[in-house]
């Protein structure tokens, strides 16, 4: 369907490679952007539902560099495919520098640009 819309939009028929010089994600990448968003939201929106906050996995007593960006708990095997278990995964792949962007927007501006060169590797390769 992607294809199908980049195809109308240029005007001839359109391939992945197309998509991302449209400036559009594939589909597997805008299903991370929105799992990251939800993300961001979860984390930091006082108008999220508490039932659904995400779990900060916390180090007591040392002071890493990894501990700078805020990590999500992950946790075990009996709870695979649940938004916690999901969220924690797609936001662990992310650098600690986006991690770290203070408002909605930019979080959302830098992850897109890091998914977008992703895919840009990921289709030449």
């Amino acid at each position: 369907m992607q294809n199908a819309c980049a195809s109308f939009v240029l005007g001839r028929y359109a391939k992945v490679e197309d998509v991302i010089r449209l400036k559009w994600l594939p589909i597997y990448e805008r299903r991370q952007i929105n799992i990251l968003k939800m993300t961001y939201k979860a984390m930091y929106s006082d108008t999220w539902p508490d039932y659904l906050r995400l779990k900060l996995h916390t180090v007591r007593g040392y002071n890493l560099r990894s501990s700078v960006a805020p990590q999500l708990y992950v946790p075990g095997p009996k709870e695979d495919n649940t938004f916690q278990h999901i969220a924690a995964l797609t936001y662990k792949n992310l650098p600690a520098y986006i991690r770290n962007k203070p408002n909605y927007s930019t979080f959302v501006t830098s992850a897109k640009e890091l998914l977008l060169n992703r895919a840009k590797t990921r289709v030449s390769a």
